[in-house]
Order: structure tokens, then C-alpha cells, then sequence
């Protein structure tokens, strides 16, 4: 006896335990697929990202995001013990710090419970089978009718409905014919989706910060941009840089007679020769040169750097890809044209000019990146995009139908409602009332 009461004892303990983490993991669900709670956090995610944005304005900045490094950079700059602080925060690197990631992972966290929790009234409301049975749900429709007729009304119901662009549902039962029918219920969708993308952006983003390779190299043409293949697992050659010039214009400052003075146009006549203002080796002022004397691309630096940048239109770097020693591919990049492989781009970046070969050509400086996110950015802003569109260019519509018959006689209530532009709504089902009418009469 005194087992079965311990058993029981035992039984009803763990059925206690089991209705408190129940009722915990409601609480918690619940919590999290809230509206309010995903406000919340995005206002506070905002806030966060705009005082990352300015941080460096009001924290010394640290070279690289080595824990030890940006320790001792914040010890010399504040002292105990806020170095302690920034560094635990992690402030040298915040978008990447641990409690800003956390404040990502519970938004990412909240959507996927919304998207999860969400998903089966959207499916019903996409494919669900919905009628109204009873007499008294018709009325209670903003859009609402009764037509009396004889048989050819039962007939004419379902045609009319489906002119009108609605996919009818049919259900036979003792009191009658039951249709539902349904017009654009793929806007239900909308927001399910934009949740999807979000989600998908969030992810994206997260694996962009972390996993994000990023380098400069740089090649003569000829030359290779890295040792061997073991970098990418393949390799790239430079076969060609070219640097293009825009046309002689005013403003521009230019070289006269391969060099031997440098000048600003000042004015370029009808006949195209030149007024330029000299500016080395004295100044001076030269009328009607010849365009053949001038070159808007200057040999001379001055104070090391050059002063013809502006007058350059593109760079123009002729790439070749080379796996397992074959060539593979061969590709002309520009600024915003990158060469794509195996999820690497190469973006053409910049040159350097000091470094030059026996043609005269210089060294192309190429921006390497990668990342892992990319693809679920992308995936993300096509969903976004998509739900938009659904939510706000499709209006979902119902209508409902019973048909009721009496002998000769049949009886259709007709009921619907939009999730907007009613007004439209309104005129669209008095048509459909119209085109029973006829039927209603011939009767």
C-alpha cells in the first residue's frame, strides 16, 4: 500500500514538473513570436548600431580586433578601469562583440518563431477549404445578397463566380451547395515571406562579419597575384593594365611636349587647340596649342603624389584564372566590374605607379573578397522584395455561396469581404449580382 501511495505521489510530482515547463515554454513561445517583444528589440538594435556608428568618434580606435592589443591601446589612453570595460564590450570590434550578436541571434531567434508559429494559418488561408453553413453568417458580411430563382440559378452560380477570377470550392450537404470561392490568396503570403527574407538577411549578415575574406594583391602584367594555388585553390595572372584618359577639356591639368611643362587648360577653341595656363617650370601662359604637343596623363610628380588622377576615366586589368595549371578563364575587370570564381571576386581597386615594366605599364592593385553570406543577402532582398509586392499590389478576396433548393425553386446567399479596397470589392460583387439577376428572371 505504502508503494502504490509513493508511486502515485511520484506520478502526480511529475505531471506537476511537466505542466510548469509546459506552461514555461507557452510563456516563452509566446514572448518571443510577439509583435512588441520584436519592436523592442529592433529599437534597441537601432539604438546600438547608431552609437556604433560614432563610437570611434569618442573611443580610440584600435588597429586590428586582437583582445590583448585593444587592452593595452585602451589602458594607455583611459586607464583602469575602463580598458577592463571596452574590452569585455568588445568596442574595438562591436558589431562583431558577443552582446551584439546575442541581440541578433534573439531577433533572428523571435522571426523564426513568428515564421514558425504563423505557417499553418497562412497555409489554411491559402489552401484551407472555408464555408459558411449556416443562414445567419450571411447577413453579418459587409457584402451580403439573397437571389431567388429556379433551376437555372443553381447552374449559373459557379460560372459566374469563376468569371469573376475566383477558384471555387464546392461542398454538397443536406441543406444545399456550399462554395467557397477564393481571388488573390496569395497575398496572405506577404508578410509570412518578408519574415523568411528577414531572417535570411540577418543570417547573411552575420556570416558577412564573421567569415569575410578581404585582400589586397597586386601584379605587373605577367605576373602572378599569389605565389601558387594553395591561397584559392587556384591562381590568377595579370595579362594586361591599362589606365584610360578622358578627352582634353578645360580644368584639366595637362603635360606640354612630353613633359617639359605642366599646365591647366584654361579654354578649348573651336578649331581644338588649346589656351593653357603654365604652372612649371614658371608660370606663364601659352595661346592655340596644338593638341598633339599636350597629354592629359603627367610623367612629373609633384610632392610625391600625382595631379593628373582626375583627368583618369578607368583602369582596365585583363585577368586569366589558372587551375590545376590550365587556364580556365580569361577576363577584362573594371571599377565595379569584377572578375567572379569559385565565390571570389577580384575587384579592380587601384595601381601603383612607382612600380612599373619596360613598357611603361603599371602595377594593378586588386581588392580580393569572399564571403559566405552573400548568397542568403541576396536570397533575402528577392524575398523582401517579392512579399512586398504581394501585400501591397494583391488584395485577397473571399466569396461565399450557399445554394439552397425547394422543389423548383432554389435559393443563393451570397456573402464576401476584402482585406481591402472595399469600395472596389463592392462594385466587383454587385456585378456578380448583376450577372445572377438574369438567371433570377428567367425564372
Amino acid at each position: 500500500m505504502a508503494n502504490e501511495t509513493t508511486r502515485k505521489d511520484s506520478a502526480r510530482g511529475r505531471n506537476k514538473s511537466s505542466a510548469r515547463d509546459n506552461d514555461l515554454f507557452s510563456r516563452l513561445w509566446n514572448t518571443l513570436k510577439s509583435m512588441k517583444f520584436a519592436i523592442i528589440l529592433l529599437l534597441v538594435i537601432t539604438a546600438l548600431t547608431v552609437v556604433n556608428l560614432f563610437a570611434n568618434e569618442f573611443i580610440v580606435q584600435v588597429r586590428g580586433e586582437m583582445p590583448g592589443l585593444a587592452y593595452s591601446t585602451y589602458h594607455e589612453a583611459y586607464g583602469e578601469p575602463r580598458a577592463s570595460v571596452l574590452t569585455m564590450l568588445q568596442m574595438y570590434a562591436p558589431y562583431r562583440s558577443w552582446w551584439y550578436t546575442i541581440l541578433l541571434g534573439l531577433l533572428t531567434l523571435s522571426l523564426v518563431v513568428c515564421t514558425i508559429d504563423r505557417a499553418p494559418m497562412v497555409w489554411k488561408l491559402l489552401f484551407g477549404r472555408r464555408f459558411l453553413a449556416a443562414d445567419s453568417q450571411y447577413p453579418g458580411h459587409d457584402h451580403h445578397a439573397e437571389i431567388s430563382g429556379g433551376r437555372e440559378l443553381e447552374q449559373h452560380v459557379q460560372d459566374v463566380i469563376k468569371r469573376a477570377g475566383f477558384t471555387v470550392n464546392a461542398k454538397e450537404t443536406k441543406q444545399g451547395t456550399l462554395l467557397h470561392g477564393r481571388k488573390s490568396s496569395i497575398a496572405h503570403t506577404g508578410a509570412w515571406i518578408v519574415h523568411v527574407g528577414f531572417i535570411l538577411l540577418i543570417v547573411g549578415a552575420a556570416l558577412i562579419a564573421r567569415n569575410e575574406y578581404r585582400e589586397n594583391v597586386s601584379g605587373l602584367p605577367g605576373e602572378w597575384l599569389e605565389p601558387d594555388e594553395r591561397a584559392w585553390g587556384f591562381n590568377v595572372r595579370v595579362e594586361d593594365f591599362t589606365i584610360e584618359y578622358y578627352p582634353l577639356r578645360e580644368g584639366q591639368y595637362v603635360q606640354i611636349d612630353g613633359g617639359r611643362q605642366v599646365g591647366r587648360i584654361d579654354n578649348v577653341y573651336r578649331d581644338s587647340t588649346l589656351a593653357i595656363q603654365i604652372l612649371s617650370p614658371r608660370q606663364g601662359f601659352e595661346d592655340h596649342v596644338n593638341p598633339d604637343r599636350v597629354s592629359n596623363r603627367i610623367d612629373r610628380r609633384f610632392g610625391g603624389n600625382r595631379i593628373d588622377q582626375s583627368n583618369i576615366a578607368d583602369y582596365i586589368a585583363v585577368l586569366s584564372v589558372f587551375e590545376d595549371g590550365e587556364k580556365v578563364l580569361t577576363e577584362s575587370i573594371e571599377v565595379n566590374h569584377p572578375l567572379r570564381y569559385n565565390g571570389y571576386r577580384f575587384y579592380q581597386s587601384s595601381f601603383n605607379d612607382q612600380r612599373t615594366d619596360a613598357q611603361g605599364r603599371w602595377t594593378t592593385v586588386i581588392e580580393v573578397r569572399r564571403d559566405s553570406g552573400g548568397p542568403f543577402v541576396w536570397a533575402g532582398i528577392a524575398l523582401v522584395t517579392l512579399g512586398l509586392l504581394l501585400g501591397l499590389y494583391l488584395t485577397p478576396r473571399d466569396l461565399f455561396a450557399k445554394v439552397k433548393r425547394d422543389g423548383e425553386r432554389v435559393t443563393v446567399l451570397l456573402a464576401g469581404k476584402s482585406k481591402g479596397r472595399r469600395t472596389e470589392f463592392e462594385q466587383a460583387f454587385q456585378r456578380i449580382v448583376r450577372q445572377l439577376e438574369p438567371a433570377k428572371e428567367a425564372a
